[in-house]
This record gives C-alpha cells, structure tokens and sequence, in this order.
C-alpha cells in the first residue's frame, strides 16, 4: 500500500490524491475519486469519506460531456477489501455500466497499484492490479462504452460479468483498453470467466486500442468462458475501421508460465453483413506483439458471411507468438493457430521485412483458410498435422495446369515441385517449376523457400518471382543462405506458391519410396537359469530396419510399423550416406518366433515433407520367413 494514504486520515489521503491528479496536465475536467466498493449509487465524490462510489462516479462523469477521470483511492479497511493483498472489490449489482461521456477510469491510481513495466520480449506482466469489478451479482457487462469521443479503462481486473462480456465497446469513438486483467482475479493467476467474452466490440466501432506500445498498456485477456476478444458486424452497413489489438497476453496467467485458456478462441473477427478494415494484430515492433498462448479451438479465427460488406481490407497479423508462452517456449494445443473462413479477404499475414513474421507452433494446424489472403515469411512448425492448410487435415496435392477452385472461388494454388537441390558454401541451388498456367493463377507468382522442420517451414530462406513468360517453365536459382540459419545436403527445403490475387499454396511435399530390409532377430542374455531377450523373459523380437528414398532429398518423417503378430513401433528417418537416402529402425517385440510374418510399414506424411502422390501415408507390405 502507498505509504502516502496509510499515514495520512483518509479525508486528507483523499484530498491527496484528487489534488495531484487535477494537476495532471492529461486531465481536462473533473477528477471523480471512488472511496468506497458501495453498490450504492454514491455520487457526492466530495473530500469525505464513503460518499463516492464506482457507480456513483459514472453517473457523475456522464452528465459531463468533458473528458473526466475516474480515480480510486478506497481505504484498505473497506468492508470490500482484502487486508493481506490489498484488493478491493466492487461486485455491481445494478445491470450495467454505461458510459456515454468520455471518461478516463484509471485503476492504477488505487493505492498500492502499480502499471506492468515488462515488454513482451522479457516476457509475462508485472502489473499490480487493486481494483477487481465482480459481476456474480449482476446480469449485466462489466463497462460498456458508448460516448461519442474517445474512453480508456485501464488498470482494472474484470471478470464473473452474466450478460455477454467484460467491456463492451460500441460507439465509433476510438477507446482504449490498458493495462486490464479480464477474465481472471487481481493477481492474474486465477480465472474468473466471463460469461461469454473478455471483450465484446460491436461492429459500428473505430479505431479502438486495446493494448499499446508501452509496457504499461499491456492486457491480459484468459480465462474468459468462450472468447477473449470477440468482434463483430451484424448488418449490412456496419463496419469498422483502424482496430489495434498490440502487446496483450492471451490465454496465460499474468506472469506467462501457466495456461489460463479462454474456452474457446482468443480473438474472433467475425463480420455478418458488414466488414472491417485496417485492423492490426500484432506488427513489425516487438512492443506490439501479442502471445496467444492457449486456447482451445482456433487462436484467431476470422470469418465474413455473405459479400454485402467491405470485408477485412488491410488487415495486418503480424509479429505475433502463437502456440508458445510469453519466453518462446512452445506450449498448449490448439485446433489451428489461425482460421480464415468466408469471403474475409485483403488480409496479410507475416511478411518477409523485419519483425513481419509470425511464430506458430501446437494444435493441428499452422493456418487454416479457403480463400486468399497473403500469407508470407512465417516461422511454422510442430503441428499435429499441417502448418499451411486449405483443406483441413488432408494434403492438397497438385493437379495439372491448376485448374481446380473451391466453391467459395479460391483457387487452390499448386505448390512448388522441387527437382534438383545443392548446397554450395554460403548459397542454396535449387531448380523448381510450378504447373500453373496463365489462365489459372495471376501472374507474377510470389515463391518462398524454407528450412524444413518436418513438413512445415520453420526458417525463413528466400524468395523468387515467375513471370507469365516464365510460367509453368523449370527455373533454377541460388538464393544465399540467411545469416543463423544453417542448411547442408542432408537437409529438406520446401516451397509455397502465392499468386498476385494473394491464392497462396500449402507448403510442398515430395514422393517417396520406402524398403522394408529383412528383419533381424535381437540378442537374448542368460540371468542364471533364465533367457531374457530385450527385457522379455524367454520372448525373442525382431529388430526392423526400413530405407525411404526419394528423388531430392534425404527423406526426413516417422514412419510406423506393425507386424501379423500384433507388434507395433515407431521409428524416425535420419540422413545415411547413401544419396537421398534416409533410414531408421525399431523393434517389434516379441514377433522374433519362426515362421512366416508380414511387415507394414506406413510413413507419417505430417510429420515429414514426403508422402504419396494424393499427399496421404505411403505404405510398404512386405513377407518374411523368420
């Protein structure tokens, strides 16, 4: 607690404080100080004590059409507060908190409060939040912002609101949203959801702020009963333009090292009749990066039904972590970092300059989309199945010339078909041809090459342009290898394809063959009278060996294997010295008997850049006679 208001009476504490924020140069108007977490609609906010209440406050500042302020300074012996922490609680129990007049409510300025002074790259939030608005007794939003001229809610924790969201932004008006804990308990370890959203923004909305560039603007947003952030257009006409969702914490406790996942998603945009423009998720600074760490369904997820409206034009995801806690450590699952559904197009996500990118790893894919939108330069890898994805859990291979186009007019841009691979000093060579003709996709075409990590691409390498002249031509290129990253000849590069109307690839795969040699049966020890093989008592198994070859590279993947006598296991591919030949064995225990025996082999092709030529598993059979 600030020493300030402990020693002082508290009418003087009071006094204090109201003094100091009027002398704010920020403030234009009068300064409302909140002395009690009193229901009551107290609103005489004089220097007494008990006479001012949250609810109060909110009258008195929308009758005020100046840009008022909301202070707190509620002593810690309140009936609402907690001695040991220091949090005072205010459980409303009127159905909502409606702000029609700009309004600055500042939670930081209770005692003992304190703004997080953490970036995004030293990891979690430091914050110290006093203030928690409890809406158990209440079936209304937390706060819902309507005034016609910019309002900012910062330094408060909101959650346990019944009636849809935590705050709620409706007027075109630019508000902010900083420094908050919404959906969890002051001290961000603890989820208090919210019935439905952290956050509710209705689609007639402007250019709102939710998070900053400054540490001290950074929200957390978890624990929430369905998404963190939710906005959305109902009608034909609705739109909003300019949005900025920079620096906040998704789906964490505030120190970033545990799950706190909101229920659903972390961010929805999802425009009905109307659309959105310009808005940014993330960008090139690395204050403006938000970690979506876990959730349970898509981390963003965005979707226009019908075309009446102007769609998500100029909107920019980019910087951000997905699928890791706030250090970069790979955490949590999701189904898909990021869904694009409908006709939400004129959307960028990553980029190939400076910061653009973002990291994305857990849950089944990296990006999910049946449309265009520009996807370029992300870090994707360690995802169950793919990290690019048109077409869910299934490959999308390539069909000649690309004449195939889903029914929402995507077209599904072939990928890449890699033929030759070298690495010479410091340069990678490769030759590539892409079976698309002039007719098919909108030349010029946008080609990126990566650093495999599995079948995803994990490291950024380089990028090359084909001309309509140059369609459906072989090219061969050099590209220098970018400085950190490391490639030699037994490693995979992989491609993607992006046409000049933004219909961008899945990452490429190759064919591969697999050889199943003869097995061979493992070692047996003797333990005085008794016979262990392999840790069985008197069970012989069978160690299996298999080779993948494919015309390129050096095969990389899982590949499983069982037997007709009801063994199983799993190896991985590694680099031989054969050319563009990998192996790998395993042991299927206890099938070492003699006899006949058949072995299937089944490659994972998810979990390398390799698979059939319809992109699913390629199965090797093979008989033995042990």
């Amino acid at each position: 607690m600030n020493r300030q208001f402990s020693t002082l009476p508290f009418h003087l504490a009071k006094m204090s404080a109201l003094a100091a924020l009027l002398l704010s140069p920020e403030l234009q108007a009068a300064t409302y100080v909140v002395d009690t977490t009193s229901t009551l609609t107290l609103s005489t906010c004089s220097a007494a004590a008990d006479d001012c209440s949250l609810s109060g406050a909110i009258n008195r500042a929308n009758n005020d059409a100046a840009f008022d302020t909301i202070a707190f300074a509620i002593p810690i012996s309140d009936l609402g507060c907690e001695p040991t922490t220091g949090v005072c609680t205010i459980a409303p129990s009127t159905s909502q908190r409606l702000i029609s007049q700009p309004v600055l409510i500042d939670g930081f300025t209770q005692p003992g409060a304190s703004p997080n002074t953490l970036t995004p790259a030293q990891g979690g939030l430091n914050g110290q939040i006093k203030i928690l608005l409890d809406g158990t007794n209440t079936n209304g939003v937390g706060l819902q912002l309507e005034s016609l001229q910019a309002s900012v809610v910062r330094g408060l924790a909101i959650g346990r609101f019944n009636s849809r969201a935590g705050i709620q932004l409706g007027s075109p008006a630019p508000h902010r949203i900083e420094g908050c804990y919404i959906g969890t308990d002051a001290s961000g370890t603890i989820a208090l959801p919210n019935s439905e959203f952290g956050i509710l923004v209705n689609g007639r909305g402007g250019a709102y702020v939710i998070g900053g560039l400054t540490p001290d603007k950074r929200n957390l947003i978890s624990g929430n009963q369905i998404d963190g952030l939710h906005f959305q257009t109902s009608f034909q006409g609705e739109s909003s333009n300019g949005m900025q969702i920079l620096g906040n914490v998704f789906g964490s406790t505030a120190d970033g090292q545990a799950a706190l996942p909101n229920g659903n998603r972390s961010i929805v945009l999802a425009a009905g009749g109307g659309g959105a423009q310009n808005i940014r998720i993330g960008g090139p600074e690395p204050e403006a990066r938000n970690s979506f760490v876990s959730h349970t369904d898509a981390q963003l997820y965005i979707e226009q039904s019908g075309s009446g409206g102007p769609s998500f034009t100029g909107t920019v995801v980019q910087g951000n972590l997905f699928g890791f806690n706030v250090f970069g450590v790979p955490s949590g699952d999701s189904i898909s970092n990021i869904a694009v559904y409908g006709e939400a197009r004129g959307i960028t996500i990553g980029g190939i300059g400076p910061g653009l990118a973002n990291r994305m790893t857990g849950g089944n894919q990296g990006i999910l989309y049946d449309i265009p939108i520009a996807i370029s330069g992300n870090e994707i890898w360690g995802h169950n199945q793919l990290g690019l994805s048109m077409s869910g859990a299934l490959r999308f291979p390539n069909d000649v010339g690309d004449s195939d186009m889903t029914a929402t007019g995507h077209r599904q841009q072939n990928f890449p078909e890699i033929s030759a691979f070298s690495v010479n000093g410091s340069n990678v060579n490769l030759s590539y041809r892409v079976d698309s003709t002039i007719n098919n996709s909108a030349y010029p075409l946008r080609v990126e090459f990566y650093k495999a990590d599995g079948d995803e691409g994990r490291f950024f390498i380089g990028t090359d342009t084909i001309s309509a002249a140059q369609a459906q031509m072989l090219k061969a290129i050099s590209l220098p290898v970018p400085s950190g990253i490391v490639i030699s000849a037994d490693d995979v590069v992989i491609a993607t394809a992006s046409d000049a109307d933004n219909h961008s690839s899945e990452f490429s795969f190759g064919p591969i063959a697999l050889t199943i040699e003869t097995p061979t049966r493992t070692a047996c020890s003797h333990s005085g009278e008794f016979l262990f093989c392999d840790g069985f008592e008197g069970l012989r198994s069978i160690d299996v060996r298999v080779h993948a070859s494919s015309n390129v590279f050096k095969p990389n993947g899982n590949v499983h294997l069982s037997d007709s006598r009801g063994a199983s296991c799993t190896l991985t591919l590694a680099p031989t010295v054969t050319p563009l030949t990998s192996a790998g064995s395993c042991v299927l225990s206890g099938s070492g008997a003699p006899g006949s025996i058949t072995i299937t082999a089944e490659q994972d092709t998810f979990s390398g850049a390799f698979g059939s030529a319809t992109g699913d598993d390629v199965i090797a059979i093979s008989n033995f006679t042990l």
